[in-house]
């Protein structure tokens, strides 16, 4: 069954504003990365958890 043309916009506008939170969240976690003064071994494991969640992020909004 075809999309009507208001069921495509708002879809694309759903996409737009997906994408418009993630770039929000991303900014906020890399800044918040940039500031962290946890000791060295918590600072790498904050790292590779926030790694995965920007990953997994990253795909989500790429797939839309």
């Amino acid at each position: 069954m075809a999309m009507s043309m208001r069921s495509r916009a708002h879809v694309a506008n759903k996409e737009a504003v997906l994408d418009g939170v993630v770039d929000v969240i991303m900014s906020e976690v890399e800044e918040a990365v940039d500031r962290a003064t946890a000791p060295a071994d918590d600072q790498v494991e904050f790292e590779f958890g926030l790694d995965l969640v920007l990953d997994g992020l990253e795909r989500l909004r790429v797939r839309r």
